[in-house]
């Protein structure tokens, strides 16, 4: 089984992996969450801080990385969930892209990329997406930075407007069909274990 989470940053996605994991394991499955840091790019700081020089290479990184570790995980393990996954990929290549801090020319080298990655990628059996409204997913970010003691890597206010925008992007991915879900769930709305509790009755143990 390949279940994905998908959404915006700071929703809950990894709160809700985790749970989801813990609950197929303790139940007897096979079964590994591959948390979105686990993919993460040693120059993600570098972007957000000079995106027109660092977008197109991370984008690529992320994209191959997650391909990598999403096929050996299938291979390794029977049942896999997944923060986010290749339809997210292309989601923030284009956000970029739209903010000209990727060039056409360099786009249309990550499409291909892109989709060489989609051809050997299975089809997530189920995928969830995970949404939040953008506010309250800026104070989950700012509060897990605080708990960690990390200094924000770029300053709030550039952090707010990317919250927001992406936000958008994901609602208008979802609204296109360019991510299928199926089942939308709000933390807004329900806690992590509730919303855990919700996928468990669509996807039983």
């Amino acid at each position: 089984m390949f279940i994905v989470l998908s959404g915006s940053t700071c929703v809950g996605k990894s709160t809700i992996g985790r749970l989801l994991a813990d609950q197929y394991t303790n139940a007897g499955m096979d079964m590994v969450f591959l948390n979105e840091t686990s993919i993460h790019s040693v120059a993600l700081p570098l972007m957000f801080r000079e995106p027109e020089k660092h977008a197109f290479v991370v984008q690529c990184e992320f994209v191959i990385r997650r391909t990598a570790l999403l096929l050996w995980a299938l291979r390794h393990h029977a049942h896999v969930v997944i923060e986010r996954n290749i339809n997210d990929e292309r989601l923030f290549e284009e956000y970029w892209l739209s903010k000209g801090m990727i060039s056409d020319i360099q786009h249309n080298a990550y499409q291909l990329l892109w989709q060489e990655c989609r051809k050997v990628q299975p089809k997530p059996d189920y995928t969830i997406f995970v949404r939040s409204g953008a506010e309250k997913a800026t104070s989950r970010l700012f509060e897990r930075e605080r708990m960690a003691g990390e200094a924000s890597e770029v300053p709030e206010s550039f952090v707010r407007q990317y919250v927001s925008e992406l936000t958008d992007w994901y609602d208008d991915y979802v609204v296109r069909d360019l991510i299928k879900p199926n089942m939308i769930v709000n933390t807004d709305e329900e806690t992590a274990d509730e919303v855990t509790q919700r996928i468990l009755q669509t996807i039983p143990l």
